[in-house]
């Protein structure tokens, strides 16, 4: 079964509403005033089925004071019944919906003549003639032209055969996306409680499903599925879907907010936008100014900031950042169109590129930053994001894309230029970013060493402090294996050292290191605690520890504890004996290990802890088996 959202678009009174009352038998004006008016003020909805194919109709209102309420409807549609009155041809608002249509990329539709029956035939190649020039050049141009009366009904058959043709040239949506259902209406049923409807964009939603509402955070579950009026336990992109939400009150509800899976999507108040600027748009349009925003059913206040230009002459293109007042839940790629505050109306549309951006100023990097946003498309938009930005988690790309993490990573890890770090959550790096994040790391302690030679190496937790904050710890573990590969640096224990680059101590240093390798040689399995060596070394603490971190080095000494360290020669004595005394699997106590050595509690415990980090035995309880 294909799925499609048909809308309406055409000037006020050219017979919308008739039209997809004639088609599917269902009245779309369901308001009171509307029926009082007989004008649509709202959005209508209607389904019907062609074959195998269900199509959702969303009529929308053609007066200029409901613009708004047409734009609410407009940004589901996958196609367009594009209403042209063959009285009145071609009218303002007729001009202005195409402009909106145009903009928004609606590249399927059929225009309709309606009202032929209160015109002499000489007029309608007219009309077409003229549908024909307004559209030149725009997404619209190849529609075909229908006649009909919604009166007599003359030419209603040939609206529902250019509706076939069209269904046959349709794709359904496929767009791998996670679910997002922009709300359009909310309501309450007796019996039910709170119902949101819209147009399922992407995705599946699936009864008993949590889902969360933004903006805002709300987290209701779906306690009920509807499409096209029938019941259902799940809904696919591409369908009119009225969701009972379990948890949540009307009053919380609004249009413009979406429904979408929970952390699938975050809001925004900064994104980056390619804008064009309709031919009819009167006068430029100035850096700094205040428009009306639209994306999908959510309206805002925003200032428009052009990158590379002061002002943007209309019929021209540029690339801008929307700030806006509100906050706007949407993802990488969504159309939009903005509207002058006053007097009303239509300036031009374009698509985000960034919906999370940093505030620009508008130098060259930053323009040049979105300019290759916009050659990107779908994934390849994505990866073009990680590129600039050096790294991005999982998430953060899913938030930005609708994409879901499993899909991003399979689609990600083909691009040569990208690397995927960690586990689940994972991070997704640029390659040449990770190249000068190792170098800066290199150069950070090649640096460090030669001011502090007594020094073992720089410290992990004080070399990681002088990487971006934000760094992930996946990404700084995989820098130092970097290095690490590439021979380039030693990484023991605590510390990160320059590989080959041996440190030449002045004779007083030489001489306390001597003096330290042979105290430690000479205590045998019961060495001092470190304050000790130190005092019958003759050093104070922080030269004696950095000799003794050069001792560690230099696999001379062993840390065991922080307050016990020995020479490695007795060590690898008391492991012999150990794995002597016990072979694999054997188990032993605390007890039976000072018996072994005839040491007390106070070095038996750090001993044996020792071992556990080093997997030579594992502990259970109160016992030990050697491994």
């Amino acid at each position: 079964m294909k799925f499609l959202i048909v809308g309406t678009a055409g000037h006020i009174d050219h017979g919308k509403s008739s039209l997809i009352r004639s088609l599917t038998g269902t009245d779309p004006d369901r308001l009171k005033e509307e029926k009082e008016r007989g004008i649509t003020i709202d959005l209508g909805f209607a389904h019907m089925d062609l074959g195998e194919t269900q199509i959702g109709f969303v009529d929308v209102p053609g007066h200029e004071r409901f613009v708004r309420n047409m734009l609410a409807g407009a940004g589901g549609m996958d196609a367009v019944l594009f209403v042209v009155a063959a009285d009145e041809s071609v009218m303002p608002q007729t001009r202005e919906h195409l402009d909106i249509c145009h903009l928004l990329g609606i590249d399927q539709g059929i225009f309709v003549v309606t009202k032929t029956d209160m015109v002499d035939c000489a007029m309608l190649p007219l009309v077409a003639e003229e549908i024909s020039e307004i559209t030149r050049g725009t997404a619209l141009q190849d529609f075909p032209v229908v006649f009909v009366s919604n009166t007599t009904g003359q030419g209603m058959e040939d609206v529902r055969k250019a509706l076939g043709d069209l269904v046959e040239r349709a794709t359904s949506r496929v767009t791998h996306q996670m679910p997002r259902l922009p709300i359009d209406r909310v309501f309450t049923l007796r019996g039910f409680g709170t119902v949101v409807t819209g147009t399922l964009y992407s995705g599946r939603l699936q009864r008993e499903q949590p889902v969360q509402i933004l903006p805002g955070g709300l987290m209701p579950r779906i306690r009920g599925l509807q499409t096209y009026g029938r019941g259902s336990d799940t809904a696919t992109e591409g369908q009119r879907t009225a969701v009972n939400l379990q948890g949540v009150e009307k009053k919380e509800l609004s249009r413009g907010m979406t429904l979408i899976l929970p952390g699938a999507m975050q809001t925004t108040q900064c994104m980056d936008a390619h804008l064009s600027l309709v031919s009819s748009a009167g006068k430029a349009l100035h850096t700094g100014e205040v428009v009306r925003l639209h994306v999908g059913t959510q309206e805002t206040l925003c200032r428009v900031i052009l990158l590379g230009t002061d002002s943007l002459e209309p019929g021209q293109s540029a690339l801008v950042q929307f700030r806006t007042r509100s906050p706007l839940a949407v993802w990488m790629g969504d159309r939009l169109i903005i509207r002058r505050v006053s007097p009303a109306a239509t300036l031009g549309g374009g698509e985000i590129l960034n919906p999370a951006a940093r505030k620009r100023r508008r130098r060259t990097q930053d323009l040049e930053a979105v300019q290759r946003l916009l050659k990107r498309q779908g994934i390849g938009r994505v990866g073009e994001f990680v590129l600039t930005e050096g790294y991005a988690s999982e998430a953060t790309l899913t938030s930005l894309s609708g994409y879901p993490a499993e899909y991003l990573s399979r689609q990600l890890q083909k691009d040569p230029l990208l690397v995927s770090i960690g586990t689940a959550p994972r991070c997704c790096c640029s390659r040449e970013f990770l190249q000068g994040m190792s170098r800066r790391l290199f150069e950070t302690v090649e640096n460090f060493q030669k001011s502090n030679r007594l020094a073992p190496g720089m410290k992990k937790e004080e070399l990681r402090s002088k990487l971006p904050p934000t760094l992930p710890p996946d990404i700084f573990q995989y820098l130092l294996d970097m290095l690490r590969q590439e021979g380039k640096a030693t990484v023991g224990g605590e510390f990160v050292s320059v590989s080959g680059k041996d440190v030449s101590l002045p004779l007083e240093d030489q001489k306390l290191f001597d003096r330290l390798e042979q105290l430690l040689a000479q205590s045998g399995v019961q060495p001092p605690s470190v304050k000790d060596l130190l005092q019958r070394a003759g050093a104070d603490e922080k030269r004696g520890r950095n000799v003794l971190f050069l001792l560690q080095q230099r696999n001379i000494a062993v840390k065991i504890a922080e307050d016990v360290w020995m020479h490695h020669t007795h060590l690898e004595q008391i492991q012999s004996r150990l794995r002597r005394r016990f072979p694999p699997g054997a188990q032993f106590n605390v007890g039976q290990f000072k018996d072994l050595l005839g040491i007390s509690r106070k070095y038996a415990i750090p001993f044996l802890e020792y071992f556990d980090r080093q997997r030579i035995t594992r502990r259970t309880g109160d016992m030990r088996q050697v491994l």
